[in-house]
Formats: C-alpha cells, structure tokens, sequence
C-alpha cells in the first residue's frame, strides 16, 4: 500500500498522508510540524548508506540527507521504516523536490510502498529453494554411496552366473538361472 509525506527544506513533516497513518500508526497531528522525516527511518541504516555514499562520492552525506541527496533524490531506494509501536517494515521510498508556484525549493516529498510482504515471500523462495538445494546434494550423496555400496557385491552375482552358465546345467537349473 503506497502513503506519502511532505516536508520543509528541515525535513519537518508539514503533511502526513491517511495511507501513512495507517501503515505507520502515528496520526498527522502528532507527527506535523513536530517530527523529522528521518523519526520513521532506521537511523542505523541511515548511518550506513551515508558512510557508504560518503566513500562512493567523495564528499561527506550526513544520515538525515541520504533520501535528499542529489545522488538519490527521484530514485527509488529500499530502506527500513519504523512503526509508531516499534516493529519494523521494508519500504521503497521516492523522494522528490517540491517547488512554489515560482519554482523556489520549498521542501520534499516523499512517496513510500510498504513491501514487508514481498519481502517475505522472496525470503519464503529462497529459503525454499536453498532446502531443494540442500535435499537435492543430499540425495546425490546417497546414490552414490549407495551405487558404490552395491556394485562389487553386483558384480560378484554377475560373474558367477556367468561362471554357472557355462557349466552343465539341467534345464530347470538354467531357468532357474
């Protein structure tokens, strides 16, 4: 489900979406004019995303800017939301700039999908097919431990009716053979 927020050049919440009521928990009244967008983010994974861009681009990002930054403003990135009660959510956001009617920068906005389910069910495949993997090899082992195991006492068999054909033989022994 897709909710979307707005802020000022601070990154304070001046609008709060329905939809981001209702996947976050918290209420606009609680969060406008009071809260930064980074209140909803996991502020370790800001940490590290910044580190990473810092090192990638050759200039310092701080945290709270990783989602503004001129690198990632526009594009989607898959981040970790943070409810009002604490349990967590995989999220895609988009953030773009938005403008006055004299097209001066007032602030952001920013466009979230909540993919916490989607995450779900490809960890549920991939979970699944490493177990298919895993059966899989085990299955090869066991053949071939089980062929090694049975081909010399196979063989001894196959040699002595062999051997036992070639001798005189009744011919119920030889059907029996």
């Amino acid at each position: 489900m897709p909710f979307f927020f707005a802020t000022n050049l601070d990154l304070i919440i001046t609008m709060f979406s329905k939809g981001a009521e209702k996947i976050l928990g918290y209420t606009a009244e609680e969060v406008t004019g009071r809260c930064t967008s980074s209140h909803f983010l996991d502020a370790q994974e800001l940490e590290a995303r910044a580190a990473a861009m810092t090192l990638a681009l050759g200039r310092p990002v701080a945290p709270a800017s990783v989602v503004i930054d001129p690198s990632t403003l526009g594009k989607k990135m898959e981040l970790t939301g943070i409810r009002k009660d604490g349990s967590r959510l995989t999220v895609t956001v988009t953030v773009t700039a938005l403008m006055d009617a004299d097209g001066a920068h007032i602030g952001y906005l920013a466009i979230a999908i909540d993919i916490s389910l989607e995450k779900l069910h490809e960890q549920a495949l991939i979970s699944g097919k490493e177990q298919a993997e895993h059966d899989n090899l085990a299955k090869r082992q066991f053949l071939a431990h089980l062929s090694h195991e049975i081909r010399p006492p196979l063989h001894g068999v196959l040699g002595m009716a062999d051997i036992l054909q070639e001798t005189e033989l009744t011919p119920r022994q030889r059907n029996m053979l």
